[in-house]
């Protein structure tokens, strides 16, 4: 590294992984290996793939991933199959059926949504169960930001994270739900609910947490069965400076006007969306919320040092904390903001 070195220079470090971050993953049961045949994001697609037309139009957001053979069509189904048995399966009896693949045309590395059919034999479904189900899995090139800061939001929030990824590809299973902003623009009151304003401080504090850019996109977030906001896209991080929850908070909501077909959208005006917290309410939330993720990130210390000191060999992340926050480095910038979190009384 020269002294006039910057984080642009080191970009693509993010879509390549070492020797130590696989053996790290290895260890805890989210890295596999292509040698011993996890399905990668090539084989997913598979050989002889048929471009997407260039006109094909904005509103479109999935076209399906075709091959110009049939025996081209046969082997990356047959790659589908086994991922799919690898991520979905929880009994070996359990049969799977590839449904259908797309590339996700909003994603900049063309994520492959792979569509699944996985039921039992008619003797294991007991009466009343349902032998069908249909399920999803995300294949994507790779991009440490995926890995780390999906594997550390995991362990801030204490939910469990379904990413698995290998030498060259990222494997994540599909959660489902609406997006925020769709559950936003659905219901009139939704910013007027306890529990909506509280997932939303948790989504700012993480952010901040994180140095998550990008959580003003109302799709990056998805408003799971359990009515939490759970983050969905964690490619840009460290990409600049997040604000403290407590001086400015995330604001992922639009709203349209105009007749069907011709709507535009605008960003709610931020004294509108404060207009939903009383007096010393927002202060109040961000001051809990960061204390969970401080108990969360303190119940499993050993690992989140580790992560983050393994994250630090990654020469971009220490360049770009100095550059953006004025740290020494990314592991200094991590144990700043955990020591910020860290409840007064504690």
């Amino acid at each position: 590294m020269t002294k006039n070195d910057n984080s642009i220079n080191h970009i693509n470090e993010i879509n390549t992984v070492t020797k130590g971050i696989c053996d790290f993953f290895q260890h805890i049961g989210i890295f596999h290996s292509e040698a011993i045949g996890f399905p990668s994001y090539s084989k997913v697609r598979g050989r002889n793939v048929i471009e997407i037309p260039d006109d094909t139009p904005t509103y479109i957001k999935a076209w399906p991933v075709d091959n110009e053979r049939t025996r081209d069509i046969a082997e990356a189904v047959h790659e589908c199959e086994k991922l799919g048995r690898t991520l979905l399966i929880q009994d070996k009896l359990q049969e799977v059926k590839v449904l259908s693949r797309h590339f996700m045309i909003y994603g900049t590395t063309l994520p492959i949504r792979v569509a699944y059919q996985i039921s039992l034999p008619k003797k294991k479904v007991g009466d009343g169960a349902k032998g069908i189900i249909t399920e999803s899995i995300y294949v994507k090139q790779m991009n440490l930001n995926r890995i780390f800061l999906g594997t550390l939001y995991h362990l801030a929030t204490g939910r469990n994270y379904c990413m698995n990824f290998s030498e060259s590809s990222i494997a994540e299973a599909e959660t489902n739900g609406p997006t925020i902003l769709e559950a936003y623009q659905k219901d009139h009151d939704f910013l007027s609910k306890p529990k909506v304003k509280r997932e939303l401080v948790r989504l700012g504090v993480l952010a901040y947490f994180l140095s998550l850019y990008d959580m003003e996109n109302g799709t990056n977030s998805i408003l799971d069965p359990l009515k939490r906001f759970d983050v969905i896209d964690f490619d840009k991080g460290f990409w600049q400076n997040i604000p403290d929850p407590r001086e400015q908070l995330v604001n992922p909501f639009e709203y349209q006007i105009g007749h069907e077909g011709s709507k535009e959208s605008y960003e709610l005006p931020y004294d509108k969306l404060m207009r939903h917290f009383k007096q010393g309410e927002l202060e109040s939330l961000v001051t809990q919320e960061m204390k969970r993720v401080y108990h969360n990130l303190r119940s499993n210390l050993n690992l989140f040092q580790r992560l983050v000191e393994l994250m630090g060999t990654v020469e971009y992340y220490n360049l770009a904390a100095k550059e953006i926050y004025s740290e020494k480095d990314l592991v200094h910038y991590f144990f700043h903001r955990y020591e910020e979190f860290r409840p007064k009384n504690e």
